[in-house]
């Protein structure tokens, strides 16, 4: 059966690059006494697939995976428990779900990522006259490097799902957006913040921290 699962990666673990990552998930499967279905063939490999990974130095708490599982019935209570046992701090199954043969798989998902940008050193009201600049845009434009080596530029407007700001509990100016992360689709949030600094004059300096919190998939 497919098992769908959201987890999380933070604390040192946002260091860690995603084939590391995969490499721990997998190593904890085998560990948990879960047991995974493989390929066929001289080189078999796990029947596990993940989102999209976020960069380097980003806390989640909604990474997502899908594991083929060699199991009768299902418990998430069981699944969370037996792989949170043998998880490092910093990665841990939020929820875990199975998918019917009857539902699209994660690749052929809309997925939408939730983050927040929070800025040391920036007045909220300059993120918010940058906001209404982008969404009062009719086109986000910004220099992408296509496969060729080459300069394009590319409409990010409607990967752009939402776009908000407020000031944290510890005064701190705090960016909140929704943003595509659809297989062949994605916008980064390091691009969404190079198109606001570039077009949309917000100065800020670059120790902002960028933490992905939720992820909706329709």
């Amino acid at each position: 059966m497919i098992i769908r699962a959201i987890y999380t990666k933070t604390g040192e673990l946002k260091y860690l690059s995603h084939l590391d990552m995969v490499r721990l998930i997998e190593r904890a499967f085998r560990r948990s006494g879960l047991e995974l279905n493989y390929t066929k063939g001289f080189h078999p490999t796990a029947k596990i697939s993940f989102s999209p990974p976020v960069a380097l130095g980003i806390e989640s708490y909604c990474e997502m995976m899908e594991a083929d599982v060699s199991c009768e019935d299902f418990s998430e209570g069981n699944f969370k428990e037996k792989l949170n046992a043998v998880l490092p701090l910093g990665c841990s199954i939020i929820s875990a779900a199975e998918i019917k043969d009857t539902e699209n798989r994660m690749s052929k998902c809309i997925v939408y990522s939730e983050y927040e940008i929070i800025f040391d050193c920036l007045d909220c009201d300059d993120l918010v006259i940058s906001i209404y600049k982008a969404t009062d845009s009719d086109s986000c434009f910004v220099k992408k490097t296509n496969k060729s080596g080459k300069e394009v530029l590319t409409d990010i407007k409607n990967k752009i799902i939402y776009l908000d700001a407020y000031e944290n509990s510890e005064g701190k100016a705090v960016l909140r957006c929704i943003l595509d992360n659809t297989q062949n689709s994605i916008l980064s949030p390091a691009v969404l913040m190079d198109y606001l600094k570039e077009s949309c004059y917000l100065k800020c300096p670059n120790n902002y921290r960028i933490i992905k919190k939720d992820v909706i998939i329709k």
